[in-house]
């Protein structure tokens, strides 16, 4: 994807990071004790790695939705640059999300997730965590699923991800990282140009790390100052935010009162409500409590997804969220059927969903050797 401009990171943040890299912070007195005894890493410990490795690689995450995108400088007659005019086409664009697969094996409902997205031309992929249990082997699947979808051959289509509870216990915040970096991030996508050229109009995607079920302090103070927005010379807008999407594993609310679920201690979860508000956030997306829920607060839409995964879902459902986003700016969502069920009875297989994917026509051009030299899932630990 290509870089459009540098985003302006807290330099500071890497000299804290360093500085307090043995002490472990809370960000209130009431912590979710699910959260702390479950992790298997301290919340603040995996910001401080994801802030510098986003620090160096973030920005060549941003992209574009912009078609015939084209930035043309203007020089004057000593050929000193005066201004700078993009221009291009907006464009529909779409992106798919699913939540805790909490993947063995078995890989069949992430591939037909992909399978889905690929067919219909979504612009990413995203999880909201708990996406495999903490062994090597199951890392091992995910990632050859991921390499081979992000290959232009078989749709080119980016994953992104946030940790869940599970992916930190037993170590599995180095599987984790092996596969997807860093577990706080964001990134900018350009949808449009305004003022003849010289305003461009970007969507913010955000992904949070809650997978202890608590921001911790790091986290919180990288919020606080400014390290996911974009810094703008007082009294001067050099873009304009059209909206902002929000990733994170840990629920906000829970589907029904007796639902069992580890949320936000109180007042972490005001903090990020006047976030989500003070952002303009057009949705946040949420998992890890297994149940659908949807509300608007403060004009913010809230979804809470069931889990994609088969063992928690085994019978076929609307699972996975599309959200949908008209050229003109436009933002709605649609919940998107998943069909694959493993009935061979191999749990600990996946070739059968290799040939049920040719079988059931979502790749009607790719061979069965095609997709066995391609993808072939085994108890290899990643590299």
């Amino acid at each position: 994807m290509k870089t459009l401009f540098k985003k302006y990171r807290i330099a500071t943040l890497a000299i804290i990071a360093a500085a307090a890299a043995s002490v472990t912070y809370t960000s209130c007195s009431k912590v979710d004790p699910m959260g702390v005894l479950m992790a298997g890493t301290a919340v603040d410990d995996r910001v401080k790695m994801s802030l510098n490795y986003w620090n160096e690689f973030g920005d060549y995450f941003d992209t574009t939705t912009v078609k015939n995108y084209k930035a043309e400088g203007i020089f004057d007659d000593k050929g000193h640059l005066v201004d700078i005019v993009i221009s291009g086409e907006p464009q529909d664009y779409s992106f798919l999300i699913g939540a805790d697969s909490h993947t063995l094996y078995d890989t069949g409902r992430l591939r037909e997730m992909f399978e889905i997205a690929r067919k219909h031309g979504d612009f990413f992929c995203a999880n909201l965590g708990d996406i495999a249990e903490t062994q090597p082997q199951y890392y091992s699947a995910i990632k050859r699923v991921q390499d081979f979808y992000a290959d232009k051959k078989h749709g080119g289509i980016p994953f992104f991800v946030v940790p869940g509870n599970h992916d930190i216990t037993r170590n599995g915040w180095a599987l984790f990282t092996q596969v997807f970096k860093a577990s706080f991030y964001d990134f900018w996508v350009l949808v449009d140009i305004e003022n003849n050229g010289h305003l461009p109009v970007y969507d913010h995607f955000i992904f949070l790390d809650t997978a202890s079920g608590t921001l911790g302090k790091e986290q919180i103070d990288a919020i606080e100052s400014g390290a996911l927005l974009e810094r703008q010379q007082e009294g001067e807008e050099y873009f304009k935010v059209r909206h902002r999407f929000l990733f994170t594993h840990t629920n906000f609310f829970r589907p029904r009162f007796t639902q069992f679920s580890s949320t936000f201690c109180r007042e972490e979860m005001y903090f990020l409500l006047n976030k989500a508000k003070e952002w303009n956030t057009t949705m946040v997306f949420t998992g890890h409590v297994h149940a659908w829920d949807y509300r608007v607060i403060g004009g913010v839409e809230y979804l809470t997804f069931d889990s994609m995964g088969e063992r928690n879902s085994p019978n076929p459902g609307d699972y996975l969220v599309r959200v949908n986003i008209t050229k003109d700016g436009k933002a709605s969502w649609e919940k998107v059927r998943l069909n694959y069920v493993n009935n061979s009875g191999y749990a600990e297989n996946d070739y059968h969903h290799l040939q049920w994917e040719v079988d059931s026509g979502l790749r009607p051009f790719l061979s069965w050797d095609d997709f066995m030299n391609n993808v072939e899932d085994d108890a290899s630990v990643i590299p």
